[in-house]
């Protein structure tokens, strides 16, 4: 599928990584996704009452954030999630089969033109951070609609996860490198597309914190594309040095149960009426 990257396609699309990732990765708070849902500003929309969708989630996923989106919505709200990768929307399906599903990329939305009240993107903004995807997103939304898009992120004041973080950063592809790499192409669209987009930072909380023995953390390094997809001998050497890592470190050895916690980060703008 255009605009869908080569790593995601190799590290994402089978059955195993769509389970390990749903299995794996950090969920999201009740209180990120009301802030989420507040910046979406659905009411101050509510005259489009034209569009099929008021809100379109890019990049869903295995449906992480989706069920949680939908926990907290209306049931009115009419809700649509997109993702490339097959794998992956499949496990979306199977876990949440009542929801509406389409499977295209962020810079090839097949909708029509001022269509959706509110696109949002749960840590996948860095995968399509091309002015091509945000012109996309442009289109598809009404005037004054919200883009609104998160992250979670190691907390690196951690003394020993600053290091482990390190660690992941050096097999990274350099486009996948720095999430924050979506500042300059929006930018350059120029004011006549988006306001400046606004942030804010919500620190760790105990659901934002990843908490397992060794595998667990070992199986959470292996969920990142750019790892998984690497040939299995490759994989399981770098997979020994974390493993090494966890087990020398004073900050972690010794700990049959070890802890990540996370901040979120939160973004959002909209589209210039």
């Amino acid at each position: 599928m255009d605009g869908v990257s080569l790593v995601a396609k190799r590290g994402y699309d089978t059955q195993e990584a769509a389970e390990q990732y749903s299995r794996c990765r950090p969920t999201w708070s009740r209180e990120v996704i009301d802030i989420v849902i507040d910046k979406l500003n659905l009411s101050k929309n509510s005259e489009n009452c034209s569009t099929k969708y008021d809100i379109v989630e890019l990049g869903a996923g295995t449906g992480m954030a989706t069920m949680k989106m939908l926990e907290a919505l209306n049931k009115n709200v009419h809700f649509l999630a997109t993702e490339p990768i097959s794998a992956f929307l499949a496990k979306l399906k199977a876990t949440l089969p009542h929801v509406d599903t389409l499977q295209c990329s962020a810079s090839d939305i097949k909708l029509p033109d001022n269509c959706v009240k509110a696109v949002v993107a749960f840590q996948c903004v860095h995968w399509f951070a091309t002015q091509e995807a945000f012109r996309e997103i442009y289109r598809v939304l009404v005037p004054g609609g919200a883009f609104v898009f998160v992250w979670n992120v190691r907390n690196v004041s951690v003394p020993w996860l600053k290091t482990f973080d390190d660690m992941m950063y050096e097999p990274r592809p350099p486009e996948l490198r720095d999430i924050h790499r979506w500042k300059e192409p929006l930018a350059a669209l120029g004011p006549s597309f988006f306001t400046e987009a606004k942030e804010e930072i919500h620190k760790e909380t105990k659901e934002l914190r990843l908490r397992g023995d060794r595998q667990t953390i070992l199986d959470y390094v292996s969920s990142m594309s750019y790892i998984s997809c690497l040939p299995p001998p490759e994989r399981e050497r770098l997979l020994g040095k974390f493993l090494q890592f966890l087990n020398t470190h004073p900050d972690v050895k010794g700990k049959q149960m070890i802890s990540i916690p996370f901040n979120t980060e939160i973004y959002w703008c909209y589209k210039v009426s």
